[in-house]
């Protein structure tokens, strides 16, 4: 059974801004790609068909412990797991200082 998914504002901003980035920097046909490859991996995450990794066990930080992540493409997925939903919280490229991340407070 498939998790439902929700998405933070922080998440669905960025979500926006890569598609904006990828289609200024490579053109339409890539962000379309790339938009086609984020809804599989979140697809795949709803499906427990993803290898799930604890935050903080990339950055060290106690404070991190209550979120995972899932690669997709050059960003990681940030959410949260509940019983019945999972709660993508931002979208982050791999590149990022991770340790320096915090969610928005409405978010965390």
């Amino acid at each position: 059974m498939a998790l439902e998914i929700s998405f933070a504002p922080a998440a669905a901003r960025r979500l926006t801004e890569i598609a904006n980035w990828t289609t200024d920097t490579f053109g339409t046909e890539q962000a379309h790609a790339y938009e086609d490859m984020l809804n599989e991996r979140i697809t795949a995450l709803a499906e427990s068909r993803v290898h799930v990794r604890n935050l903080t066990a990339i950055t060290g930080l106690n404070r991190h412990a209550d979120y995972d992540t899932v690669i997709a493409g050059q960003h990681l997925l940030v959410f949260k797991r509940l019983t019945l939903r999972i709660d993508i919280i931002d979208i982050l490229h791999r590149r990022r200082d991770l340790a320096a991340w915090s969610p928005q407070p409405d978010e965390a």
